[in-house]
């Protein structure tokens, strides 16, 4: 039988991540671009009418970027709670099996955990790469930060530097983060939490069970 509901959640994590992934490679192209010129900043600094006029550009793609990214948090905020929810659960209910499994082990009791362990694996890969992902655009996003301000160190005409200084004040104030619908932060940290609470939580079942 036909699972409607695996495959939806499948497909939403296969859409998210490929949305992510597009957005995550358009900001890797646009920090080597600028990267370049950091490194071509001699000759380039030549011309700093043009070098201004690429930079005006980099900051206007970078915004769009970076709202996007922002859109695509807000979209699927719930469907990512809902997907961290069902993950933190599949792995409570998982450990707790096993440790219930672990004194009549034989070969059913031995595929039945296979196949849990199959799921909580699947659902915490899937989590930890949704989480690696908007990482990764976050540390791209602090390179272009880094790169704004080592251009702005070699500059010496004011329309160039107020352009580098506009650009910066404009990444200090965004302070872009991710989360999931407000209540955590979705990076690496969030594995570490999901861990942190299928560990507590499955302790708690062990000790409500002994009691």
């Amino acid at each position: 039988m036909i699972c409607w509901k695996e495959i939806c959640s499948h497909t939403f994590k296969i859409q998210v991540c490929i949305i992510l992934t597009v957005s995550l490679t358009r900001l890797q192209m646009l920090c080597k671009y600028f990267h370049n010129l950091d490194v071509k900043g001699k000759a380039l600094l030549a011309d700093e009418t043009l070098l201004q006029n690429i930079v005006e550009n980099i900051h206007s793609i970078h915004n769009e970027l970076c709202s996007t990214c922002m859109d695509i948090n807000n979209i699927f905020g719930v469907q990512t709670l809902m997907f961290f929810v069902k993950a933190l659960t599949a792995g409570v209910g998982t450990m707790y099996a096993a440790l219930l499994l672990k004194n009549e082990l034989n070969l059913i009791a031995g595929l039945k955990l296979l196949t849990l362990f199959h799921w909580i694996v699947w659902r915490m890969f899937c989590l930890t790469m949704m989480a690696y992902l908007y990482h990764s655009i976050l540390q791209q996003v602090s390179g272009i930060k880094k790169i704004i301000h080592k251009i702005l160190r070699k500059a010496r005409g004011q329309p160039l530097r107020a352009t580098l200084r506009i650009f910066a004040l404009h990444e200090m104030n965004r302070n872009l983060q991710f989360t999931v619908c407000g209540l955590f932060s979705i990076d690496l940290t969030m594995i570490q939490m999901a861990i942190a609470s299928i560990a507590t939580y499955v302790l708690l079942l062990i000790q409500l069970r002994a009691s």
